[in-house]
């Protein structure tokens, strides 16, 4: 009998997950047939994902091989599988590169962090282009939309973002209202 206690208290040590409480997992999934993977940024392991929340299962489904994913979960050590329990951040691959307003704005999402923001401006003697450095987070929205902040140091943006691989949308929110207020439309930019 003791040993079969004994037994029972080592399967349910290794069917737990690692940590009592949620962890943060963060890294790059992959899609493999109908299998959500992720390589964790913090080991370098593979681990295929699930939840039980059907939210989260929405916003995974969104997710395409390459994207960034961050959120909280656990990481069970007897068959290697990661759930997910919330998903807090994204980065989304497609958005990923150079795009342009049909004013010529160019927006260079660098990575899945950091966007630089090429305005023109006219002047009376030269045509300038005015550099802005970003910050953008992208989150779930539900749906096939997704969350976006965007900030500077002068200004917080908040909008809904969408996006293809021949267009992006971004819809900024009036802050007192709710209403959109500015409706960027972005087209990959080709020299």
């Amino acid at each position: 009998m003791k040993n079969f206690q004994n037994f029972c208290i080592l399967i349910l040590f290794l069917a737990a997950p690692l940590a009592g409480a949620s962890v943060s997992i963060e890294g790059v999934v992959r899609r493999q047939d109908n299998i959500l993977l992720i390589q964790l940024a913090e080991t370098g392991v593979e681990h295929q994902i699930f939840t039980r929340n059907p939210h989260v299962m929405d916003d995974l489904r969104s997710l395409e091989t390459g994207d960034y994913l961050s959120g909280k979960g656990w990481v069970y050590g007897i068959n290697g599988t990661v759930e997910m329990t919330t998903v807090e951040f994204v980065g989304l691959k497609k958005l990923l590169g150079i795009w342009r307003t049909p004013s010529w704005e160019v927006f260079d999402f660098k990575n899945f962090s950091r966007l630089d923001l090429y305005e023109p401006t006219n002047s009376k003697t030269l045509n300038v282009v005015q550099l802005r450095s970003l910050r953008y987070t992208v989150a779930p929205d539900g749906g096939h939309a997704w969350s976006i902040l965007i900030v500077d140091s002068n200004s917080v943006d908040v909008g809904s973002l969408s996006v293809s691989q021949e267009a992006i949308r971004i819809d900024l929110f009036d802050p007192q209202t709710g209403d959109v207020a500015k409706t960027i439309q972005l087209k990959p930019f080709k020299w």
